[in-house]
């Protein structure tokens, strides 16, 4: 082997190496949700719903059946906007840390 194939080859291997190292990540898997991406998700939800229930609060509701979703929706309360934004500044002040 000359000293021109010993550069050529090793030149190949190089950018073989660096188009292996950087080439985009073809996976099947979806990505994993974080716990803030999972609230942000919930919190345009709860919004979307209470617009809707505004618009449907028209009509009459008895007061049993009242009772019952108000008791429900205070069991399942969903996280506040202001307790979702809190753990995104926190996320974010986080990842300003380790850089």
């Amino acid at each position: 082997m000359t000293e021109t194939q010993g550069w050529i080859a090793g030149l190949f291997l190089l950018f073989a190496c660096l188009v292996y190292t950087f080439w985009p990540e073809t996976s099947s898997q979806p990505a994993q949700k974080t716990q803030l991406d999972y609230l942000l998700e919930r919190k345009t939800s709860s919004t979307k719903t209470s617009a809707i229930s505004t618009s449907s609060s028209r009509r009459q509701v008895s007061e049993e059946d009242f009772n019952v979703c108000s008791a429900h929706s205070l069991k399942t309360r969903p996280p506040t906007p202001a307790e979702i934004d809190h753990l995104h500044q926190h996320d974010l002040s986080q990842k300003s840390e380790t850089e």
